[in-house]
């Protein structure tokens, strides 16, 4: 049998990563060489594997604790921002 669902909505806590910044979970900073490395980024643990981030990228903290890294062009069209009333 076939249904439709739909997920239901949770609260998540993200906080955006800059080079130099304190975000919990982000570890081995690295920075633009012009060469190996491109650009500024950093890495995280998710429940994939390890993932580089981006400076601006979102990181993302799950139900569960997990996380999870999101490029700021697509953090905005996913996300929305809770009034402080509707927090965790």
């Amino acid at each position: 049998m076939k249904i439709e669902v739909r997920r239901r909505p949770l609260v998540f806590e993200a906080e955006q990563w800059f080079p130099g910044t304190k975000v919990e979970g982000v570890f081995g900073e690295f920075a633009n060489d012009g060469f190996c490395c491109p650009f500024d980024g950093a890495l995280i643990k998710t429940l994939e594997g390890t993932f580089t981030i981006k400076s601006g990228y979102w990181v993302v903290t799950g139900i569960a604790g997990e996380q999870w890294g999101v490029a700021p062009e697509i953090f905005w069209k996913t996300y929305e921002r809770l009034e402080e009333d509707e927090g965790c």
